[in-house]
């Protein structure tokens, strides 16, 4: 019986997290054939020619809210909303507990995901506060919000907020998800209107109950102040949550009143562009009608920035003549056109690229800063970069710091080992060569184990339980496995590994049978360690031991999650615990929360202050020495 709040108090006790980071760099160099760039967006054409090119950057998940904020702490897992922007399918979510540990909930724990939100399964196992971050594919994570695990006050249901936060007046059904605590199947919900009129929804029109999140089917066709409570099928109903149903808000039509700049020149590259107006509002597109009658729409992950007065794109403006913009949102109309001049490209001097700094960077999933050299820099330069694939990655605008028109720098992510290319582009004139660099591997250093022993010290005892084994080594990564083949050759199932620091690891195993063991431990990048011979031995006693306790002196009154660790612990044992006084406590069966071959985990109250004794008792009998600790008063 192991779980997770175990698994952290006993961390917290034997071992501390230590990180290790590298990098290097070396000298890039030129060469002059290129691949030829993709162009991802599209339109109707009405004359042959390129089509724009969008940034294919990939964008960073933004969260805005969590729902519920606060729930009890639990080994099960709880459902919670996510909301934000940017969210996309591969995602991970990154849960962080106060001791630092980190767990990654991916695949089919996220539900219905959207670009704005989305359901996740987390187990909070412990009190206190959490970190939750979203990590989309081959980005760095986003900004952290916290949540909450505290322990439950009251068996009442508790109503955290509603997703709409505030309800639309609609003559339909609509689907509104309830986020809170303490929800059960067969809830129903009371809903009371401005007048002080109440009604009931329950039954088929709730659905997806969890016990924080559902989902209640509503028609709302009443303005104003409402009220809610939520009702298990026993027990008492939740206090009142209050929201408002407001009416239909009309869209006002977007307007275009400027582009910046004014008058681009016309080139082959994607530029920088910015279109100002009133009314741009969340998921619009934007289409550039060329002097041919060619058009180029874009929209989504294509909009660098947005606000409701002004958006920025990457686009390429190959045509001298005049454009025309229109900017459509979600709903109602779209915008006037709005015309624009793209005159002949100046004869400026084109930049150079000489140099990057680290000239061989190595793959990375996150962004790296890079040091561009040459001559003839701008600001507001763009660089490209076009990956072994042929995929291209536009960085521009705030992203690059000039520092002068021989340098500057930028964050990219590399994460593809091979040949890219990078090609610099002022705001005017024509862009650079194509500058050739190489990206290399990240090397992985071997894992090695250095020593096994059982948490009670010393080699680990053959039992029939399962029993926790304390590795130390070398170059331990987050994922790993491990392999252990008993005396006999066979590969022991049932065995589990977690990782502590790069240095330490626990694994839980069955160590049946005495002889020499095999331990193999395995890196996610399939680097494995030499196979580690560790003795078992045979127990010369029958009778239990304790090597220790934790807390060594636990609180009066205080119920205490209480560790027990030694050897020769087996099933329908017994605890003995004697006061000062001469009272006796005796916990066995379900008293024994968790139970392995060296460590018992209970929750006894001592009323007493003061020296204590604790022994282990077999059921046939035999039982540990005693061992003294003591108990101090609040």
């Amino acid at each position: 019986m192991v779980n997770a709040s175990s698994r952290t108090a006993l961390i917290r006790i034997l071992a501390a997290v230590v990180l290790a980071l590298a990098s290097a760099g070396c000298q890039g160099s030129a060469n002059p054939a290129a691949p030829t760039a993709i162009t991802v967006s599209t339109g109707t054409p009405a004359a042959t020619g390129p089509a724009a090119t969008v940034d294919t950057t990939s964008v960073s998940a933004v969260i805005s809210g969590v729902l519920p904020e606060a729930v009890p702490p639990t080994t099960v897992s709880q459902t919670f909303l996510v909301s934000g922007a940017n969210f996309q399918r591969g995602l991970t979510v990154g849960v962080t507990g106060s001791s630092g540990a980190t767990t990654t909930v991916s695949g089919s724990a996220i539900q219905n995901l959207t670009e704005t939100s989305f359901q996740v399964g987390v187990t909070l196992p412990e009190a206190g506060t959490y970190r939750l971050s979203v990590t989309n594919p081959a980005t760095p994570p986003s900004p952290p919000v916290t949540i909450v695990a505290n322990p439950a006050t009251t068996s009442r249901p508790k109503i955290a907020g509603l997703s709409p936060s505030s309800i639309t007046q609609y003559s339909g059904s609509q689907n509104v998800m309830v986020a809170g605590v303490g929800f059960e199947p067969g809830l129903s919900v009371t809903l009371t209107g401005p007048g002080g009129t109440t009604r009931t929804v329950g039954g088929s029109a709730i659905q997806n109950v969890t016990s924080t999140l559902f989902q209640m089917t509503v028609v709302m066709t009443e303005l104003g102040n409402w009220s809610m409570r939520v009702a298990n099928p026993t027990g008492e109903p939740s206090e009142p949550w209050a929201f408002v149903v407001k009416g239909l808000e009309s869209q006002p039509r977007p307007v275009v009143t400027g582009v910046s700049p004014a008058s681009p020149a016309a080139g082959p590259t994607a530029q920088m562009f910015y279109v100002l107006g009133s009314g741009f509002t969340s998921g619009l597109s934007i289409t550039f009608t060329a002097p041919s009658g060619r058009t180029i729409t874009a929209s989504g992950t294509g909009l660098r920035g947005m606000t409701n007065t002004a958006l920025s794109l990457y686009i390429v403006l190959d045509e001298v003549g005049t454009y025309t913009i229109v900017v459509s949102n979600p709903s109602g109309s779209p915008s006037e056109p709005f015309t624009f001049a793209v005159k002949a490209p100046d004869t400026a001097a084109r930049p150079v690229v000489s140099g990057l700094s680290p000239g061989t960077p190595t793959l990375s999933t996150g962004a790296q800063t890079v040091y561009i050299s040459g001559t003839g820099f701008q600001s507001l330069l763009t660089a490209t970069f076009t990956s072994p694939s042929g995929k291209t990655a536009i960085i521009g605008g705030s992203s690059i710091t000039f520092t002068s028109t021989t340098v500057f720098y930028l964050p990219v992510m590399l994460v593809e080992v091979g040949r890219y290319s990078l090609v610099v582009a002022n705001t005017t004139g024509l862009p650079s060569e194509p500058f050739w660099f190489d990206v290399k591997a990240l090397e992985v250093p071997r894992t090695a184990v250095a020593a096994v022993m059982s948490y009670a010290g010393g080699p680990p005892q053959a039992a029939p339980l399962p029993q926790w084994l304390l590795v130390q080594g070398s170059g331990f990564q987050v994922g790993l496995t491990g392999s252990i083949k008993g005396p006999d050759g066979t590969v022991l199932g049932g065995v589990s590994v977690e990782i502590m620091s790069n240095t330490t690891i626990r694994i839980l195993a069955t160590l049946a049978s005495g002889g020499t063991c095999t331990l193999v431990v395995t890196n996610p990048g399939g680097s494995a360690s030499e196979p580690y011979s560790f003795p078992v031995s045979i127990s010369t006693s029958i009778r239990p031991t304790i090597a220790g306790l934790s807390p060594r002196s636990p609180v009066q009154n205080a119920p205490t999650m209480f560790y027990i660790v030694g050897a020769n612990y087996a099933e329908g044992m017994s605890v003995t615990i004697t006061a000062p006084s001469g009272a006796v406590i005796t916990m066995s069966g379900s008293q024994i929360l968790e139970l392995t071959a060296t460590m018992i985990r209970l929750s006894p109250t001592f009323p007493e202050a003061g020296t204590h004794t604790a022994r282990v008792i077999l059921a046939g009998g035999a039982a540990s020495e005693p061992w003294t600790f003591d108990v101090k008063a609040p």
